[in-house]
């Protein structure tokens, strides 16, 4: 595939200010350094957590419902399309409406708190889970994934930050919804 004209340009004018010694090239050292260095570390530690997090959610929380939760596999089934509904939920009622309006290191730790309470209850005996207790586990889930940590990332780099949350709504629920049908087809049938 060719570069656009525009991306050509750039990298053209990139190379003049180079060879001018008005800009240094990027290395890997400079990345590897001081606060930049700091920055990966971090971003690497966030990044492995999270994709154990969704890998969980994504491949293992029906076994999880059915096995340590004692449900059905119908409920267990159930209780992973109930949490993406309540993303969806999560997304328009609270990040879309709330995240440009109040602080949003405030939003991200209130629903980053409820989510890592939620989590404990995989923490009991499964002869002490109930019922409700799935279910509060269930909501408090959904409601992080639709307004938590997961609307945070995607829209820092692609929309002017004074309409992150409100344009965030359709391409969120959009990836939730691809989510939610690959979920529920069996798993012989082919995505196209």
């Amino acid at each position: 595939m060719p570069e656009s004209k525009d991306w050509k340009a750039a990298k053209e004018a990139e190379e003049k200010l180079i060879s001018e010694g008005k800009v240094k090239p990027v290395s890997y050292s400079e990345i590897l350094t001081g606060i930049n260095l700091k920055t990966v570390l971090f971003l690497c530690g966030v990044y492995t957590i999270w994709n154990l997090c969704a890998s969980t959610w994504g491949f293992f929380m029906p076994y999880i419902y059915e096995h340590v939760g004692n449900l059905s596999n119908f409920m267990s089934q159930l209780m992973s399309v109930g949490s993406f509904v309540i993303s969806f939920v999560g997304t328009f009622f609270i990040f879309m409406q709330l995240g440009d309006k109040i602080s949003r290191r405030l939003l991200y730790g209130v629903i980053g708190g409820i989510y890592v309470v939620a989590w404990f209850v995989w923490t009991l005996p499964p002869e002490m889970l109930a019922m409700w207790m799935l279910v509060m586990f269930t909501i408090f889930a959904g409601v992080n994934n639709g307004s938590g940590q997961s609307p945070f990332s995607p829209v820092s780099t692609t929309v002017p930050v004074s309409r992150h949350s409100t344009s965030y709504g359709a391409p969120n629920c959009s990836r939730q919804n691809t989510e939610l049908q690959l979920r529920v087809l069996p798993s012989s049938s082919p995505v196209s």
